[in-house]
């Protein structure tokens, strides 16, 4: 008992402190009860919302809010706002905290109501979504009830995605003669308007429905051209990033077939518009057995070009395989059953089909005296036997040279520009400066080119396929097709203005490709920014420029301010290029800077070089006003224009 009365004791020694640090607390809780906010009122100031990229700053939506009393007692009140998309759970969209201010309201400008659209919901160009949004009343008391709003309903619409028409557009795709692997070129006729004639295209089965869509840069990704989302077919969309949606054309659920077509787009009207012209054989890559392997000319894709079509029961055939006498290859079907040589068999052209235990035994030509040449590959499953018929390797040209009035070689013999061998029959020179010429009412097609096979003799010559007919000035013949012949290349026909170009001799497909150069000197693209521009500093609103010929870039009509003089700094408001407008890279500007050490000295002039210095335009006499701004990085200068 003795020992009870001890921790007794003990107990309520211990207890008293605490009660008596309990009473300290009642002043600030004098009832000891909870208590509650009153429900704050929701109002939004737009209930359909069209965002409009030319009003990025300015305010497009406003949410204002009643204030949430506190009901029998004092504390500050604190207010989050919630929104996501209709349907799903508010609380798990984006939180937007109240900063405070005397005005109980949270604004969205155009832009970062159209980012939130496009990046964290998942939006595309000109897509329209339904959004709820509440707002959330609470304190740092825990005695005090929080409170929510009532649910708003509004809507907003993202930025229409910009048109650009390029000088040319290319077109990629399953459906595509070459795939994704390389583009079909749709030079440009009448502005935005583009043409490609003999397109094979092959839309396969209904389960492989092959589609394709057009990219303003042969290796683009964005911006492209496709479907429109819920339009009629041929009706033309931009998605202009990488989450904006990859709607293809599929020709084959609107009941065309397989064949060869004209293609013609028209960018003022965003149409397409495909007309078959001839008939193609339809290729089943399910029932093709395929040649794979190393120094291949297609590698290890199940390609076209790799299938061994059904020529008899169990027999498979290809006409023209290249092969190399280190060629290393075997045989597969579509779903990757495969057969190798047989080691054990007394003859080499010998298959089995691979079992578990067995490895990877490939025919290697050279090792049964085969050269390099094009070969009918014949397969026959019935007697295990591969044959190898012809060999006749094609003759191509081991130099190549060009020249042409287009040309700095002109027609001077023993001036021609060499053309580098890159691959068997494949030949390419960069960075060449062609001068296309001008048009006029009795002859339209500028200034030509061609190849020889010789710099020091007038022998073999390569040109257009089909020559220039200038009987009536209009006329003649547009494209890259080559041919023996002494015909020229105009480039000025395919709507292409004088500059520097990489140019690709192709004597497999008997093609030639013509692009601008696009060398580490010049950038791919180009933007303006700073004090002076309209968004200022802002680099996501930072101006484009059109490339208009390979390191030349212009932006038209652009709003400037330049800014005034004073005492202490008289340059005004500058400006300079970058070349993203999603990251702070590589920056051009003037060749010097502006040293204002006086308040009167600086750098006044145009040249251009890499570096972070701004340009002013009140230095050199300009006002506020609109100019054409052009960046040129074949002279390293700036052209500054008023419209």
């Amino acid at each position: 008992m003795k020992h009870l009365w001890k921790y007794i004791a003990g107990v309520l020694a211990f207890a008293l402190p605490i009660a008596s640090c309990s009473d300290d607390n009642t002043s600030d809780f004098p009832d000891k009860e909870w208590s509650e906010l009153t429900a704050p009122v929701l109002t939004v100031s737009e209930e359909e919302v069209m965002l409009d990229a030319d009003k990025a700053d300015q305010e497009a939506l406003k949410f204002s809010w009643t204030a949430a009393s506190v009901v029998t007692r004092s504390s500050s009140v604190k207010y989050d706002l919630y929104l996501n998309v209709e349907g799903e759970d508010l609380f798990k969209g984006i939180k937007r905290e109240w900063g405070g201010e005397a005005d109980l309201a949270i604004s969205f400008t155009h832009k970062e109501l159209n980012d939130l659209i496009i990046t964290t919901f998942g939006g595309k160009s000109g897509e329209r979504f339904a959004f709820r949004a509440c707002v959330h009343a609470h304190t740092d008391n825990y005695l005090i009830e929080d409170k929510t709003s009532e649910e708003v309903a509004f809507a907003a619409t993202a930025y229409a995605a910009e048109v650009v028409k390029p000088a040319s557009l290319w077109m990629k795709g399953g459906a595509c003669e070459y795939g994704w692997d390389k583009a079909i070129e749709l030079p440009q006729g009448d502005e935005g308007t583009y043409t490609a004639e003999n397109v094979v295209l092959k839309f396969g089965k209904p389960a492989d429905n092959k589609g394709f869509k057009f990219y303003i840069e042969e290796n683009g990704s964005y911006p492209f051209y496709g479907q429109k989302i819920d339009g009629e077919f041929g009706q033309i969309q931009t998605f202009a990033i990488a989450n904006d949606g990859d709607s293809q054309f599929y020709p084959l659920q609107y009941d065309y077939t397989s064949g060869i077509y004209t293609v013609y787009v028209d960018l003022n009207k965003m149409t397409l518009t495909l007309t078959r012209t001839g008939d193609v054989a339809e290729f089943d890559p399910e029932t093709a057995l395929y040649i794979l392997g190393d120094d291949m000319e297609n590698g290890w894709n199940m390609v076209e070009a790799n299938a061994l079509l059904p020529v008899g029961e169990n027999i498979y055939e290809n006409t023209n395989i290249y092969l190399k006498p280190e060629s290393r290859f075997k045989f597969d079907f579509h779903d990757w059953t495969e057969y190798i040589r047989d080691e054990a068999a007394g003859e080499y052209w010998t298959l089995k089909k691979k079992g578990d235990g067995d490895g990877d035994i490939r025919f290697i030509p050279g090792d049964q005296g085969f050269s390099e040449g094009y070969y009918t590959v014949r397969v026959d499953l019935n007697t295990l036997k591969v044959t190898l018929t012809g060999g006749t390797a094609p003759s191509y040209p081991e130099t190549l040279f060009l020249f042409g009035p287009a040309t700095e070689a002109g027609w001077n013999l023993g001036s021609f520009i060499p053309l580098t061998k890159i691959g068997n029959g494949v030949f390419q020179v960069k960075g060449v400066n062609i001068d296309v010429g001008t048009a006029n009412p009795d002859d339209n097609k500028g200034n030509g080119f061609k190849f020889g096979i010789s710099n020091s003799d007038w022998s073999t010559e390569y040109g257009a396929k089909e020559a220039f007919d200038d009987h009536d000035g209009q006329q003649g013949y547009r494209g890259w097709e080559l041919a023996q012949n002494s015909n020229q290349f105009y480039p000025l026909l395919m709507g292409h203005t004088t500059g520097v170009y990489d140019i690709t001799v192709d004597f497999t497909t008997m093609a030639v490709r013509f692009e601008p150069a696009q060398g580490s000197d010049y950038p791919t693209a180009l933007y303006i920014l700073g004090d002076a521009m309209p968004h200022g500093w802002d680099l996501g609103q930072a101006v484009a420029m059109t490339q208009t010929a390979p390191g030349i870039f212009t932006a038209e009509n652009v709003p400037v301010k330049v800014g005034t003089a004073n005492p202490d700094d008289n340059k005004g408001k500058g400006f300079k290029f970058i070349i993203s407008n999603t990251d702070w890279l590589t920056e051009y500007g003037a060749k010097e800077a502006f040293d204002d050490h006086d308040g009167q000295q600086g750098y006044r002039g145009w040249e251009l070089a890499q570096n972070g210095n701004q340009f002013y335009p009140l230095l050199m006499g300009f006002e506020d006003g609109n100019y054409r701004i052009t960046a040129d990085f074949t002279t390293m200068t700036v052209r500054f224009e008023p419209m």
